[in-house]
């Protein structure tokens, strides 16, 4: 037994643990200071049809479509949410969440979505 403790105290040092132990408190620190959701990679909103974030270009003052850009429209698309309605409430990122048609004048349209908290 005492062989193993005198192995275990030299494989791992009190600086070693003391490092490793620092590590984990800082990066905790950092994925809280992003936010819970955006730490874990947990998506706050999906988009018609699985679609992703429209992006600051077409989303305006959080979750209204909205284009940014002249040389494209964005819309809110509806018929995609059981309410019927283009927006929803997210609860996992306490937020408002709304279903969006995007499109370029050169006509490239796709769905996606805005939300208060941006992607």
């Amino acid at each position: 037994m005492t062989e193993l403790i005198r192995w275990t105290a030299v494989k791992i040092s009190r600086r070693r643990f003391l490092r490793t132990g620092a590590a984990g408190v800082f990066a905790t620190a950092a994925g809280l200071s992003v936010g819970v959701p955006k730490a874990l990679a947990v998506g706050c909103c999906t988009g018609p049809n699985g679609t992703g974030y429209c992006g600051s270009d077409f989303c305006q003052y959080g979750h209204n479509c909205h284009s940014n850009t002249p040389y494209a429209s964005c819309t809110y698309a509806n018929g995609y949410c059981p309410s019927g309605t283009p927006c929803w409430t997210s609860y996992s990122c306490s937020g408002t969440c709304c279903d969006c048609y995007c499109c370029t004048y050169y006509s490239s349209c796709w769905y996606c979505y805005c939300h208060d908290g941006g992607a």
